[in-house]
């Protein structure tokens, strides 16, 4: 009996022994994985690094990796920055931006107008329309009537009285050329308005008191209208560039109406006739670049010029006589 306890207790013994010696603590365990990892990222090469040594091995030499910018540097020593004691030691791009701050920057446009750019602003397309407003503040007028309409001269009722006209003109220009000239086929009106008092045809006596008394002027108010309607032709010679002169010469239908302030009925009609004129225009592009510009981008319009013109209508075979000239002025823009 004593024999089978004491193996018993011996065989215990032997299995704690074995327990003690093969059981690692947890603590252990980690601490030993932590080691192991350590060694595998020592051992471990990134892959840059496994390219660099097989450039090395190539090549036979042993260089470092240059970026961009350091090839850019060796390339060219003036991107190099300036070693102490050497110039300011400001690199290529802050002496760039120095250059580029102690500029003041503007537009393309502002750029052109003063002479800063090799750049022109070109309007393209041809030329082959015109529009053209025109205001003569005092013309010279001369009309007669046949017995029919006449009853006073036009000047004793309107002679006196300022009567200014306004002018309307397209053309067409379906030859343009900036050196032979071109040819216009024009189509015109304007309007003008005489006022004037109606006059009595009074026979005074021979005594000179009456007729110091007694006015001829009624206190009827009159109007005459005259609405001229022209269609011709015209040249301009453009060589000279900026005086371009010209001629033109028209035929035209001449409607008139005149109105009074009482009961009666004025009296209407029209009559034949044809305007010659000639001038100069004047070119105004280089006067304000800017405005020149916004009118091509706005409106088309390739020039415009300050028109100066001198004119005279004449009428034929007509019961009422138109006989005007003078000088008048306006604008005119080629598109």
């Amino acid at each position: 009996m004593m024999k089978a306890l004491f193996f018993i207790f011996f065989i215990c013994l032997q299995v704690s022994k074995a327990d003690e010696t093969n059981v690692e603590p947890y603590i252990g365990r980690l601490k030993k994985d932590l080691k192991m990892e350590r060694r595998s990222e020592e051992l471990a090469e990134p892959y840059i690094e496994q390219l660099r040594k097989r450039l090395e091995i190539k090549s036979g030499e042993v260089k470092p990796l240059e970026g961009y910018i350091e090839k850019l540097k060796n390339s060219d020593p003036s991107l190099k920055e300036a070693p102490a004691g050497e110039g300011s030691g400001d690199s290529y791009s802050e002496k760039i931006r120095t250059q580029l701050e102690s500029k003041e920057q503007g537009g393309a446009i502002a750029a052109v107008n003063e002479g800063r750019s090799k750049l022109e602003a070109k309007r393209v397309g041809e030329i082959h329309h015109a529009v053209a407003i025109r205001f003569a503040p005092s013309l010279s007028r001369q009309n007669t009537a046949d017995s029919e309409y006449l009853k006073r001269n036009f000047s004793d009722v309107y002679g006196g009285n300022w009567t200014p006209q306004l002018d309307f003109q397209f053309e067409l220009q379906p030859f343009h050329s900036e050196w032979l000239g071109n040819i216009g086929i024009v189509i015109s009106s304007g309007f003008a308005v005489s006022h004037g008092f109606g006059k009595f045809p009074l026979i005074l006596p021979d005594a000179a008191d009456v007729a110091a008394d007694f006015s001829s002027d009624s206190r009827t108010k009159f109007q005459f209208f005259s609405v001229p309607l022209a269609l011709g032709a015209n040249y301009r010679f453009n060589l000279f560039r900026v005086v371009r002169p010209y001629i033109g010469f028209y035929p035209t239908l001449i409607g008139f109406a005149e109105l009074r302030s009482d009961t009666p009925r004025g009296v209407k009609g029209y009559s034949k006739g044809f305007l010659v004129s000639g001038g100069a225009s004047i070119l105004l592009d280089w006067l304000s670049p800017d405005s020149t510009w916004n009118y091509y981008t706005e409106f088309g319009v390739k020039h415009y010029y300050l028109t100066i013109d001198y004119s005279r209508l004449t009428t034929v075979s007509s019961s009422v006589n138109f006989s005007v000239s003078g000088i008048s002025a306006g604008l005119t823009f080629e598109y």
